[in-house]
């Protein structure tokens, strides 16, 4: 298959000999990378950096706006750039490919980093804690609602209050609290991982079976600092509708369970799939989808019986087999999750 990848770089770039590789894919986000890309070429370091761009192949200005950034900043930004659409997953596994640097962190082309000291206190810490094979921070997040960016009043991270070291991975295994744009990573951990069982585990979320592969391999440092925002922005995957989000809550309950017999650790994966499984109930309700309610039910009378014995469910199950009923609970949940956000997020502008 024609690859159709084109590359951009400086002379300047190539020869440099970078200590962290910035990975940033992207696609059609001509509205963000550029605050995207801002947060890392302003980076205060003492060691090189690289801004490794993928773009795969985007229909609005997002190259143009990459490739402009890469001649002014030629020394840091390479950009690559997919003649067609290759996907999310071959997009960056050719970002990783790319890497020269010892350590790497990421930024898709949504977010953005707020802490221009974030690479240097990881790598710092990874530096000095040997042991340790990722680092994350503390994060920001905001929503799109009604044509305006509201953010959270307070930090959004579950790692801030429920993070432990010594028990990660059966942490992973019930939530993945690690969120992309705050973390830094040895390389080495990447190459591992490709090499890894976990990497064919078939995932809605790319990076959450990465981070239950590190935390089964190392330590994982967590500082407790906002350093990036993660951008929920209209379209994206959790912020695309009922249907797309109900699709990877069951795919990832899936998953849960695979990586769970694959690690050994079938009681905790089957935890964090029982949570899933009740949101999986809801968002079938939601979108109507009688196959994946009576999927959901199952799964959930196999291995959480008294939950569904419970009075909530059982009318869940009555409500089912009538749209006017469905339409009338969506309804309800849209009311609840705008107070919620009026309550929780303030406008930014």
């Amino acid at each position: 298959m024609d690859r159709g990848l084109e590359v951009f770089c400086s002379e300047e770039f190539e020869q440099a000999q970078p200590l962290v590789s910035v990975l940033m894919p992207t696609y059609n986000q001509a509205g963000f990378i550029e605050e995207a890309i801002r947060g890392v070429v302003e980076q205060c370091t003492d060691f090189t950096f690289e801004l490794l761009i993928g773009d795969d192949s985007s229909t609005d200005e997002t190259f143009s706006i990459a490739r402009a950034h890469a001649k002014r900043f030629p020394h840091l930004i390479k950009v690559l750039r997919w003649a067609k659409n290759v996907g999310a997953e071959s997009n960056y596994n050719e970002l990783v490919r790319q890497v020269r640097g010892r350590f790497v962190a990421y930024c898709e082309g949504d977010d953005y980093w707020t802490d221009s000291n974030k690479l240097q206190m990881q790598v710092d810490f990874l530096q000095s804690n040997p042991k340790a094979g990722l680092v994350h921070t503390n994060f920001a997040h905001i929503i799109s609602r009604f044509g305006h960016w509201r953010i959270a009043e307070n930090d959004n991270n579950l790692a801030s209050n429920a993070f432990d070291s010594e028990n990660a991975v059966s942490q992973l295994l019930v939530g993945n609290f690690i969120q992309s744009c705050t973390f830094c990573a040895r390389v080495g951990l990447f190459a591992e991982y490709r090499k890894s069982a976990l990497n064919r585990v078939v995932s809605p979320v790319g990076d959450w079976p990465f981070f239950i592969f590190v935390a089964s391999a190392s330590e994982i440092g967590y500082l407790d600092c906002v350093t990036a925002v993660y951008r929920r922005a209209p379209g994206s995957a959790t912020n695309a509708g009922y249907a797309a989000r109900m699709s990877q809550i069951r795919r990832s309950r899936q998953m849960i369970e695979q990586i769970g017999q694959l690690l050994g650790r079938n009681e905790e994966a089957r935890i964090g799939a029982r949570d899933l499984a009740r949101l999986e109930l809801s968002w079938a309700l939601f979108t109507h989808n009688k196959g994946a309610f009576s999927d959901a039910w199952n799964w959930l009378e196999a291995h959480d019986r008294e939950y569904t014995r419970h009075l909530k469910p059982r009318i869940m199950a009555v409500l089912i087999h009538s749209r006017l009923a469905g339409f009338g609970c969506v309804l309800l949940r849209e009311f609840k999750m705008l107070m919620s956000e009026m309550r929780n997020y303030q406008r930014m502008d």
